[in-house]
């Protein structure tokens, strides 16, 4: 127990640092637009318009793009269900942000980073060049909401390996196959 006190402490003063030097720098308005580029209502609803497009076009892009948005909203469902469950506050360094509702008033894992890491991990099982700048693009989203004063590095590592082992999951394992969604054919498709 005591070295789970020791992380604790460690995290609050990382998420801090973190957070002063982005504001003693200057960097808030870069962070805040990083981290924005992964907010959900986004993410949630342009791979399923985009599906819509593709489906009577290309029906093979539109299955590619439903796995995308049906992993977005496992992400979601199992990040929200995890945040409810660990109930963790987030970091107290800015508290002008406070706009949270439900169970995003917890920050353990971040939502943000587990549908960074999704996508980018959905990309790199894909397509390995795309990825790899997907994968770049998630570790930003990872920093930028530390430095934004919403979450400890915990929840940007917990946040890793739940949108990871969900884009794992879609990709990889027959069960999205039992609902009719068939992945075999993404390497055809890029």
């Amino acid at each position: 127990m005591e070295f789970i006190g020791h992380l604790l402490q460690l995290d609050s003063k990382l998420s801090s640092r973190i957070f002063h030097y982005s504001q003693e720098k200057g960097l808030r308005p870069i962070v805040r637009f990083w981290a924005s580029s992964c907010d959900g209502w986004f993410w949630f609803t342009l791979p399923f318009l985009v599906s819509l497009y593709f489906y009577g076009r290309n029906y093979y892009v539109a299955r590619l793009i439903w796995n995308l948005w049906l992993g977005v909203l496992l992400t979601a469902m199992i990040s929200t269900a995890i945040k409810a469950l660990i109930r963790r506050d987030r970091p107290p360094v800015n508290p002008k942000d406070r706009i949270f509702i439900g169970p995003d008033i917890h920050s353990f894992p971040s939502g943000h980073t587990s549908r960074a890491f999704f996508l980018a991990t959905f990309v790199l099982l894909v397509n390995p060049w795309l990825g790899t700048l997907a994968l770049l693009w998630a570790c930003g989203v990872g920093f930028a909401r530390i430095a934004l004063g919403r979450h400890y590095p915990t929840d940007i590592i917990g946040g890793i390996l739940v949108g990871s082992s969900i884009a794992l999951l879609v990709v990889l394992t027959p069960l999205f196959q039992v609902l009719g969604i068939d992945v075999s054919i993404l390497g055809l498709i890029f």
